[in-house]
């Protein structure tokens, strides 16, 4: 399966690429990694808070997941997870039609989605996923996120891909049903240093996006507060993101 072709005026947000499939799929557990530490903490939640909530279990951060395998050298890696009270087949159909110009990225538009509210419906016309689609991680963006690899009701992968094609951000959504009704959303994001070019050349564009802005400013950085201060504004996203989820899946948007 080939990429999307690209759409003339469309913005640039990194080099176009058709990654390979990721890694093999299932649950098992591997040693922990060496830390840097601990490719700086999964979790910046505040103990207690509503959206600590959303950090993962010590078994899921130990989890094997897609796409550990394709950021070899990951300065930083972040995990989380939700339960939602929903079976996995009415939970994927809000991670497939994911994306800018597409749902959306159900966290706060106004920051990644130029304002546009994210959707709070199924959209058919955005449930057929395939490897090498282009989901846009911002509004008019036409090369990043690629999809990595997909497995239908279980699985998504996303990834941005360098320079050499190789991805320096991998992103996973990977689900696990806890019985017939309750299912698990696990998200794992792995970044390579690879990353600050991308995040600098992205400020340099024409993009007026705050997103773009915040990546600009991240990438001046020195590496130890660049990626501390990264993990707390993907944290920030995310963990909205994750509720976006739930609550659509569970039907509290009516």
């Amino acid at each position: 399966m080939t990429a999307p072709q690209q759409c003339p005026g469309r913005r640039r947000f990194g080099p176009v690429t058709s990654p390979a499939r990721g890694a093999a799929f299932g649950g098992r557990h591997v040693p922990r990694h060496p830390s840097r530490p601990q490719l700086i903490r999964d979790s910046l939640g505040t103990p207690g808070s509503d959206m600590s909530s959303f950090d993962a279990t010590e078994d899921q951060r130990r989890l094997v997941l897609p796409g550990d395998a394709l950021v070899k050298d990951a300065i930083a890696a972040w995990t989380r997870g939700v339960t939602i009270a929903a079976p996995a087949q009415d939970v994927w159909p809000w991670l497939a039609q994911l994306g800018a110009d597409r749902a959306g990225w159900y966290s706060y538009d106004f920051i990644d989605n130029g304002g546009r509210p994210s959707a709070r419906a199924v959209l058919t016309e955005h449930q057929d996923v395939v490897i090498g689609q282009v989901l846009p991680a911002l509004p008019d963006a036409e090369d990043a996120f690629v999809v990595a690899d997909v497995v239908p009701g279980r699985t998504l992968l996303l990834t941005v891909p360098g320079q050499d094609g190789a991805p320096i951000v991998s992103w996973v959504f990977h689900l696990s049903e806890l019985d017939e009704s309750t299912t698990r959303l696990v998200v794992r994001a792995r970044v390579s240093a690879a990353w600050r070019g991308l995040a600098r050349g992205a400020a340099a564009g024409d993009g007026n996006l705050l997103i773009e802005k915040v990546y600009g400013g991240l990438s001046l950085l020195p590496g130890f507060l660049m990626i501390w201060a990264a993990g707390l504004g993907h944290g920030f996203m995310e963990r909205r993101m994750l509720r976006g989820i739930k609550w659509r899946a569970e039907g509290r948007y009516k």
